[in-house]
């Protein structure tokens, strides 16, 4: 939409697509035909707009963290509290992750956010998984196993590694290795976890 020549069909797509999304409500982490808004109920639009300023504000608490002076320590201090002063702790609406658009999350636990001592310092996050969204049935299982070997009754977290201005295809490809040799490993009845 900068463009100057092409900006005033690119604006009207843009509109289209917008208006579009927003009539479309989203009730309980599915999109659903027929339902009378309510006060729970959120249209595509606001669910991604809601999506996008949590990751995107993730993010520049990372980057900001990447640029503080110091070690590991400080700049992951740093990341701690600008999740929390950031509100990241608890959003108002849950939003799924867009690397795993089948889990739904509602916040993040600012303070068991780690740093890898790298050259970007990549970050760790716990992420609060909500249950009533999530369309995972793995998860809800794992929920039910750490409920009950703990009595302080804890969040369900789903860790994620936020990492800003690299290429991720090496680090996925690493991802997909260890789970084909996971697989291999499991059919010998090895289990790599």
């Amino acid at each position: 939409m900068q463009n100057p020549t092409y900006e005033a069909r690119y604006r009207e797509v843009f509109l289209a697509f917008q208006q579009k999304l927003s009539s479309v409500p989203v009730s309980n982490g599915s999109i659903v035909e027929q339902v009378v808004w309510a006060e729970s109920t959120l249209s595509l639009w606001e669910l991604l707009t809601y999506q996008e300023k949590f990751i995107s504000g993730i993010m520049a608490c990372q980057t900001d963290s990447l640029l503080v002076r110091g070690k590991k320590d400080a700049k992951e201090t740093n990341l701690r509290e600008a999740l929390e002063a950031g509100g990241f702790h608890n959003i108002p609406h849950a939003v799924p992750l867009p690397s795993a658009p089948h889990i739904w999350v509602k916040g993040v636990n600012c303070q068991t956010a780690k740093m890898f001592k790298s050259a970007l310092y990549p970050a760790v996050l716990d992420f609060s998984v909500d249950h009533s969204n999530s369309s995972d049935k793995t998860i809800g299982a794992r929920a039910e196993a750490k409920s009950s070997k703990s009595h302080n009754n804890e969040k369900l977290t789903y860790k994620v590694m936020i990492k800003t201005g690299d290429d991720l295809r090496q680090d996925q490809l690493v991802i997909m290795m260890i789970q084909l040799m996971d697989r291999l490993l499991k059919r010998g009845t090895l289990n790599l976890w």
